[in-house]
């Protein structure tokens, strides 16, 4: 019976590639955020964009505006987990958690927190 259950469970994924910062000019990554209800965001993938300068990608107490606007096309009651970094509250974001992650790559340990879109 699990089983069965199971396989009228699955949904088939389609992954789309684009650049989230570039979402108005990109119909596909657009409509892909006005329908989902939850994104799991790597902070060092958008710490670079986000930067100031070339030389620099850490960020005022890992605040990370650009990614934070961008997900703004997210509907309202959206959730959001983001690893090592911050969305602006002033964008509709309201912080629900953190959850500390024992890992090697990113030691000592990296947060993995989670927002309501609001």
């Amino acid at each position: 019976n699990a089983q069965k259950l199971a396989s009228k469970l699955e949904v088939p994924v389609e992954f789309t590639h684009g650049n989230v910062h570039n979402a108005d000019s990109d119909k596909a990554v657009a409509s892909i955020l006005a329908d989902s209800t939850l994104a799991v965001c790597f902070a060092t993938t958008w710490s670079a964009d986000n930067a100031t300068s070339k030389d620099k990608t850490s960020l005022k107490g890992r605040l990370l505006p650009k990614l934070s606007t961008a997900l703004c096309d997210m509907p309202v009651g959206s959730r959001i987990v983001l690893v090592d970094g911050r969305l602006d509250p002033n964008d509709g974001f309201e912080w629900e958690g953190d959850m500390k992650i024992i890992c090697p790559d990113t030691a000592p340990f990296s947060v993995a927190t989670l927002y309501e879109r609001k």
